[in-house]
C-alpha cells in the first residue's frame, strides 16, 4: 500500500473542516494579506495614489485566499492556473496604472497630502489586521472545540470498549479459554466472550459490520443482550434471535 505524504494527509482533514468555519479562516487570510498589501505601498519606491494602493492590496489579498484554499485541500490544477494568472492580473493593473496616474511632477507631494494618504492606508491597514486577527483566532477556536470534543468522544469510546471487551483468560474444567479483540481503530464492533450459567458456559465471538463509535455501541448492547439470555438460563443460541431484536432501532444498515 503506497504510503501518503503530509500533504495528502492534510489535503484529508481540511476537507472534513465545517464550511462555514472554512469561510472563518479564508476571509482572515484575504484581511491579513490585505493589509500587507496595504503596508508594501508604504515601502513603494513610486508614489502610489490611495486607490490603486487599495486595489493592490484587495488583488493580494483575494489570490492569497485562492491560495490558501488550493493549497490546504491539494488542488493542484487550480494552483498551475494562479500562478500564471496573477502574474498577469498585476501587470494589468501596472500597465493601467502608467495610463492612468498622473506623472510625478503633478502629484501634490505637500504635508498634508502625505499625512492624509498615510491616515487612509494607516487606518485601513489596521483594520485589515484587526479583521484577520480576529477571524483567524475565531477559526481555531471553532475548529480546536471541534476536534477536541471529536477527540474526546473517541477516547472515551475507547475506554468503554476496553471495559466491555477486556482479554479473556480464564479456565472452566479442562478448558482454556483465550481471546482478545484488538480494533483496527481506536473502537471497533469485534466481541470475544465466555459466559457461565451453573454447570453450562457459552464461547462466542461476534462481529458488528463497520467500525467506530456506531459498531462499538451496538457490539455493546449485544454482549448486554447475551449475557441477560444466558442468565435467564435462554443460552446464547437460544438468545441470538433475542439480541438482534433488541438491537433492531440501531441495527440499520449493519449486519450482526
Amino acid at each position: 500500500m503506497p504510503k501518503t505524504s503530509g500533504w495528502e494527509q492534510s489535503a484529508k482533514y481540511w476537507k472534513t473542516v465545517p464550511s462555514r468555519t472554512n469561510a472563518i479562516l479564508l476571509a482572515g487570510i484575504f484581511f491579513l494579506f490585505t493589509s500587507f498589501g496595504m503596508v508594501l505601498s508604504f515601502v513603494n519606491e513610486s508614489w502610489v495614489h490611495v486607490p490603486w494602493a487599495v486595489l493592490l492590496a484587495l488583488v493580494a489579498g483575494a489570490f492569497s485566499m485562492v491560495w490558501a484554499f488550493a493549497g490546504f485541500r491539494r488542488i493542484i490544477w487550480l494552483m498551475s492556473i494562479l500562478l500564471p494568472l496573477q502574474i498577469g492580473v498585476n501587470v494589468l493593473i501596472g500597465s493601467l496604472m502608467t495610463r492612468h496616474v498622473p506623472a510625478s511632477e503633478r502629484v501634490d507631494f505637500s504635508r498634508a497630502a502625505v499625512e492624509r494618504r498615510l491616515k487612509i492606508e494607516g487606518l485601513l491597514s489596521m483594520f485589515a489586521i484587526i479583521a484577520g486577527y480576529s477571524l483567524v483566532v475565531g477559526f481555531i477556536r471553532k475548529e480546536g472545540l471541534r476536534v477536541f470534543l471529536a477527540m474526546a468522544e473517541v477516547r472515551l469510546a475507547t475506554e468503554v470498549h476496553r471495559a466491555l471487551v477486556p482479554v479473556v483468560s480464564r479456565r472452566i474444567g479442562e478448558l482454556e479459554f483465550y481471546g482478545a479483540s484488538v480494533p483496527s481503530g481506536q473502537i471497533g464492533g469485534d466481541l470475544v466472550d465466555v459466559t457461565e450459567h451453573g454447570p453450562e458456559f457459552v464461547a462466542y465471538v461476534a462481529d458488528v459490520s463497520g467500525h467506530g463509535v456506531p459498531a462499538g455501541m451496538i457490539m455493546a448492547m449485544v454482549k448486554s443482550a447475551a449475557r441477560m439470555g444466558s442468565s435467564n438460563g435462554a443460552g446464547f443460541p437460544r438468545s441470538c434471535p433475542t439480541s438482534t431484536e433488541y438491537c433492531c432501532p440501531s441495527l440499520r444498515r449493519k449486519y450482526l
